[in-house]
Parts: structure tokens; sequence; C-alpha cells
């Protein structure tokens, strides 16, 4: 699934090429050759009525065309078109799955988990093909229809953009107590507080998800409220490190840093025959937790472990279990007695009191400057195909 990065670089794409154009022609009919070719896709594009017609089509076509793009915004995952003209509703866009946008003549995105179609125009299961005066065609595809289209007059204050959490690009990310304040009452493991769009972050989905509790050093399967100060600072850390570099490289995972967990994550197939190794040698393994296929790095990702029953001893109300929560590694300490039951105690100890994870400035310049060269090459290619001959 495209995240915050593939729609940030998605978004200054479109911006870059076609803002300040108007719409001249709009296609909300199926295109490009796929099965459902010449329809219009209700589950794709939201079902709208402004109360005098339930003709969602006609709707899209006149929320679209004439219009003026003025500019193009992103929250997390959700992104949508503002145009010039007063009183216009915005178009709101979400990729779902397999979504993406692809423009006449440009190189198409790449993503790790799919391909866009590059060898036809329009590409194959284009839902909406959009031309601008200034010559620029844009297509939204989709091929498992898990994208959605949607109108909204006030996209700030109606749902999807009112009920998602802070976007770690250009929202405030909370200070360590701040964050911490919010946590305290999660008990889900941290990977599917990640996930949850809605609950603190938004534009976060598994990979990023996978690589920022990696370079945090944080088990995924830990409960939210179970960090340590510590390990709440290091997760604001690696939530800052890894998106930024993401969207310095364009969302490009040809230039995400090579000691990425990234690069091994989809070689969970290959991981039933042979060991899956990262460059320094630690081994990758897979595990589902929060419902999705999960990258791990066992030898620095520790596993905080469930609340164990130590004993039991007599109170007013009768027994009561005596519980405690360990971690890895700890070290037996102790013994006390409580009541006339003898409960063991653990002095705990957090990994991360122990280690510095930092945003790697030096690590981001470098993936701007060798996106730069690429960008320049890829230039002077083009304008060498567009020389007469």
């Amino acid at each position: 699934m495209p995240e915050l990065p593939e729609v940030e670089a998605a978004r200054r794409f479109i911006e870059r090429l076609c803002a300040g154009s108007t719409i001249v022609s709009v296609t909300t009919r199926e295109q490009g050759g796929g099965p459902r070719e010449g329809s219009f896709d209700d589950i794709v594009f939201e079902h709208v009525s402004d109360g005098t017609t339930n003709d969602s089509e006609s709707l899209y076509h006149t929320a679209l065309l004439r219009k003026t793009l003025k500019c193009v915004h992103r929250k997390g995952k959700q992104f949508w078109f503002e145009f010039a003209e007063p009183e216009s509703p915005c178009v709101l866009f979400h990729f779902g799955m397999t979504g993406s946008c692809a423009i006449k003549g440009q190189e198409a995105m790449k993503y790790r988990s799919f391909k866009v179609d590059e060898a036809h125009w329009p590409p194959r299961f284009t839902k909406l093909l959009l031309k601008f005066d200034n010559g620029e065609e844009l297509a939204f595809c989709d091929p498992r229809r898990l994208g959605r289209i949607k109108i909204r007059s006030d996209p700030h204050n109606t749902s999807p953009l009112k009920d998602l959490g802070i976007d770690p690009l250009s929202g405030d990310i909370p200070d360590a107590p701040a964050l911490k304040k919010l946590i305290e009452s999660i008990s889900s493991p941290i990977k599917s507080l990640l996930l949850d769009q809605e609950r603190v972050f938004c534009g976060i989905g598994n990979y990023l998800a996978d690589e920022i509790l990696y370079q945090a050093k944080i088990h995924p399967s830990t409960k939210a409220n179970a960090l340590s100060d510590a390990g709440i600072e290091a997760l604001i850390t690696a939530i800052k490190y890894v998106i930024h570099t993401a969207v310095a490289a364009e969302a490009d995972y040809k230039f995400f840093p090579t000691d990425w967990l990234f690069h091994c994550r989809w070689d969970k197939v290959k991981s039933k025959s042979q060991k899956i190794l990262l460059p320094n040698g630690s081994a990758v393994v897979f595990e589902e937790v929060a419902g999705r296929t999960t990258a791990i790095v066992p030898s620095v990702q520790l596993l905080r472990s469930p609340l164990v029953v130590l004993g039991t001893t007599n109170t007013a109300r009768g027994k009561t279990k005596i519980k405690a929560e360990s971690s890895l590694p700890t070290t037996d300490s102790i013994s006390a007695t409580v009541g006339a039951t003898t409960v063991a105690k653990r002095e705990r100890k957090i990994s991360h009191g122990e280690i510095k994870v930092e945003v790697k400035e030096e690590v981001i310049e470098e993936v701007k400057v060798a996106l730069a060269q690429r960008n320049v090459k890829q230039k002077v290619k083009e304008e060498g195909n567009a020389a007469p001959a």
C-alpha cells in the first residue's frame, strides 16, 4: 500500500506539473483495457448527491471540469485538490492498496509491492482521466478497487480528514512526555497503534511501522503503554528519521539507505528456505503482529514478556493475584514476603536506557544528493530523446 512518502511524492508530482492549469476534459469511465472498461466504478467513486440529483458521475464531472487546480494538499495517506474557483468543493483521493497517479509522458512512480502500467496510455485500470489546458494528462489507476475518490466541500472538518491523527511530516509530533500521556491507556501492540490512522499518527503503514520499530529497537508486539521513557524517545526519533528520509528519496525505494530493514522485508517467501540477513549479518524473521506480516530483527528488537502471576496474597476481599511485568534483559533480584506468600521481585532494565537513536541528517542529505543526480541524468536523457533527428 502506498504510505505517507508515496502519497507525498504523488502530491508534489501533480502539483509541479498541473497546478495553475485548468481541467478541460474529464473521463470517469474506466479505460486502459481492464475488465470494467467503459464503466463508471461506483466503488472507487464514493456516491454523492447534491439534493437535486443522485447521479454521482455527473456530479464528479461538475466538480472537476473547467476548474483550475490551485494546489494539492495531503494529510496522512489522503490527498486532495483545491481549486481556484470560489465555492468549488475539493476532490479527495486515497490510493488504497494498489492505487497510483500517472502523468502522460512522465516516468511512473515505482512501488515495491506492485507495478504501474507504463506500456499503455491511459494505463490499465484507469478510473479517472483528467486533461489540463497546459497539455498534461493525469490518470488515477487502481487494479484492486480499494482506492477512493470523494467530494468534500469542507475537507478539514469532515471525515475522513477530521478523524486522522497527527501527520508525522507536516504536523507537530508530540514530545516524549506528551506522547507518553497519549498512550498511557493503550495496551495494544505498538505496531497496532502505529497502523491506526486515527489514534495518534496518520500516514504510517506496514513497511514504515516495521522500519520505524527496527530503527527504534522496539519489538512490534510490545504494549504501547509498556514503553519506557527512553523507548518513547527512541520511537519519536525513529519516526522523524524514517519519514524524512523516505520523503527525501521521493519514495523511490532504490534510494533508501542500504542498511534499512525495508530491503529485506519483501523476502518472506525466501525465508522458508534460507536465512534473510541484513548487511550487518543480523537475521530477519517474519511474524504476524496486529494482523499484518511483520519483519523483525530479534537480536535488537527485544520483546517485553507479558504479565505473569508470581503468587497470591491475602486481602480483606480474599486472595489477590500478584502480577509483575518483566522485560528483556532482566536480572533476578531479591525475594520479599507479602502476607504468607513469597513473591519473586525483579529489577527491570529497559534496553533503551543504553541506546541512543539519532536522526541521521547526513543520511538524508546523501539521499537528496543521489536523487538529484538521478533526476539530472533523467532530464538529459529526456532532452536527448526529444531532440530532432
